[in-house]
C-alpha cells in the first residue's frame, strides 16, 4: 500500500499513530471516556465518530439495514448532526456487522470507527475479551485495548488494507 514502518498523521478527530507492515496496517485509535448503554442491546458511543451500535440476534444480513439506519439516523434525537449506525451480530469467532454512515448516507463496505465500536460495545455489554474479531462485508478486523475507571485506551484496529484509487486533482 505503500510506504512501510511508523506514521503519524492528524485526522478530524486529532492525532494518530500507525504501524504499516506490507499490506497490514495497524492504527491507533483515540481514547474513549464515555458512553451510553440504552435498552435493547444499544450501545451509543463516539470512537472518532459518533456511532449507535445495536447488537442483535438476527444475522445482518438479513434486516433492511436501511431502513433500521434511517429510523435512527433521521430520528428527532439524531437528525440534526447524524449518527452512524451499525447492526452487530454476535458470532463463535467475534462480530459480524454492516455499517450505515452519516455523510455517506449508504451502507459502507467498512468503517475503522465503526469496527471500533462495535468491539467497545461488545465489552461494554458482555464484558468481551480482547481482541475483538470484527467481519465487515469489506473484510475482517481485529480491535484491542486496555479498560479502566477513564474509559478505554491504547486502542488498536488492525487489518489489512488494498490501494483502491489513485488520483490527481
Amino acid at each position: 500500500i505503500g510506504n512501510e514502518g511508523n506514521l503519524h498523521f492528524l485526522a478530524i478527530d486529532g492525532p494518530h499513530d500507525a504501524m504499516v507492515t506490507g499490506n497490514s496496517v495497524k492504527l491507533q485509535m483515540s481514547n474513549v471516556r464515555s458512553w451510553e448503554e440504552r435498552k435493547d442491546n444499544t450501545v451509543v458511543i463516539n470512537t472518532g465518530s459518533p456511532h449507535y451500535v445495536h447488537l442483535t440476534d438476527s444475522h445482518p444480513d438479513d434486516v433492511d439495514l436501511i431502513a433500521f439506519a434511517h429510523s435512527i439516523r433521521y430520528g428527532e434525537e439524531f437528525r440534526e448532526y447524524g449518527i452512524n449506525v451499525n447492526l452487530v451480530k454476535i458470532e463463535l469467532e467475534g462480530l459480524t456487522m454492516r455499517t450505515y454512515e452519516r455523510g455517506v448516507e449508504n451502507e459502507t463496505l467498512s468503517c475503522g470507527t465503526g469496527v471500533t465500536a462495535a468491539a467497545l460495545a461488545y465489552h461494554i455489554l458482555y464484558g468481551a475479551e480482547t481482541p475483538v474479531k470484527v467481519a465487515t462485508p469489506g473484510g475482517t478486523l481485529s480491535v484491542s485495548f486496555e479498560s479502566g475507571e477513564n474509559g478505554y485506551y491504547n486502542i488498536w484496529l488492525e487489518g489489512p488494507a488494498e490501494k483502491v484509487f489513485a488520483g490527481i486533482i
